[in-house]
């Protein structure tokens, strides 16, 4: 009686290791695999079986057969054979498209060793990695030519420009790249701080009317010079949000300086607001060249330009719409785009009224779209 209870003492307090085991194995983001010494699969969790779309634990079948991955195949068969910790990474089609780093271990046994795989999933790390080289690429390309230009200008003056008229051709091209770097480097610094974990806003009760008028005020002339019509039509007085003036005004004055850039002489730039709701609607419509279709979903990206050659022709960096949907985000809001190639393109921004809004800044703060 006694070696029958010491027995069954020790299958329940094995039992009970086993199933703390197993909550651990389904606890974990990671993916586990355990196979024998020929490869038959002895164990798995439920992030594997998520992870390579599995219905059921694949348990007896080995792990070509259940998984298919010839490559996640070397790298087990490379540690079994070797026995030493193995490293890899493998690519999956389905059920998504996804890159997992895998750690293999043998386990040893006196058949032969069977092995352990812990699989992690980067995929996300994968294209953070991208987006980040691509973001440097970009920002190099858009430095690389002002200083080129600020560079062969300054050589030409050195080298002794031959009349004042040249000389001072030379220096107003090195301003104009100057103030080029300089646009770029703040919108840079603008995004970062918008994209941080904290981005500084301080919302106020705004009289639409009066901040709009702001902003068509600072464009009117320019409007004026270049044959556009620049027509405002706000709401009543009375009508108001909440919002941080100097955010708000940055959106509207990029929408609208991205506006004239892109409208010819004769045209038109409307900027309107309009009650919806709880909500505040403005319209920044222009009657210029267009946007393709295919390229509407990307004039958010940072440095997407439908047409580089005339938008560098034109200025600006290629961050401004990227600051502008960062900046409607934060303040729980939306914004979309519609366009007709050769009839004009049209901002409609979607804001909390002044009642629908909290007073508290850091309920206003939503997460921003990095796209």
């Amino acid at each position: 009686n006694r070696l029958s209870g010491e027995l069954a003492a020790q299958r329940t307090e094995m039992l009970a290791e086993r199933e703390h085991l197993n909550g651990v194995l389904e606890s974990m983001v990671e993916g586990v695999l355990v196979t024998d010494e020929k490869g038959r699969i002895l164990q798995t969790n439920a992030a594997l079986q998520t992870m390579f779309g599995l219905a059921r634990p694949p348990i007896g079948r080995t792990s070509l057969e259940a998984l298919r991955n010839p490559g996640l195949e070397d790298i087990l068969a490379r540690a079994s054979r070797n026995g030493e910790r193995t490293s890899g990474s493998v690519r999956l089609s389905h059920p998504l498209e996804r890159t997992l780093e895998v750690g293999v271990a043998s386990l040893g046994g006196s058949a032969g060793p069977g092995v352990v795989a812990v699989f992690h999933d980067i995929t996300r790390l994968n294209k953070l990695e991208a987006l980040r080289r691509d973001f440097v690429a970009n920002v190099s390309h858009e430095i690389r030519t002002p200083v080129t230009v600020i560079r062969g200008c300054a050589e030409t003056l050195i080298g002794g420009a031959e009349d004042e008229g040249e000389r001072r051709r030379f220096t107003e091209i090195i301003i104009r790249h100057a103030d080029r770097l300089t646009d770029l480097v703040d919108d840079l610094l603008a995004l970062s701080s918008l994209e941080s974990t904290a981005p500084p806003i301080r919302p106020e009760v705004l009289g639409v009317a009066e901040l709009l008028a702001s902003v068509e005020e600072a464009f009117r002339l320019r409007a004026a010079e270049r044959g556009i019509v620049l027509d405002l039509r706000a709401p009543q007085p009375a009508i108001s949000l909440r919002g941080d003036r100097r955010l708000l005004e940055q959106v509207f004055s990029n929408l609208l300086d991205n506006a004239l850039k892109h409208t010819e002489r004769g045209g038109r730039v409307t900027l309107s607001a309009a009650p919806d709701g709880d909500a505040m609607v403005f319209h920044v419509a222009d009657t210029g060249c267009g946007i393709p279709a295919a390229d509407l979903d990307r004039v958010f990206e940072r440095f997407f330009r439908v047409d580089r050659a005339r938008s560098r022709k034109l200025g600006g960096t290629g961050l401004g719409l990227a600051i502008v949907k960062h900046i409607v985000l934060l303040h729980g809001g939306r914004i979309t785009v519609r366009s007709r190639l050769g009839e004009g393109t049209e901002f409609l921004v979607r804001l909390p009224g002044a009642d629908a809004a909290s007073a508290d800044p850091r309920e206003m703060q939503g997460v921003p779209d990095s796209r």
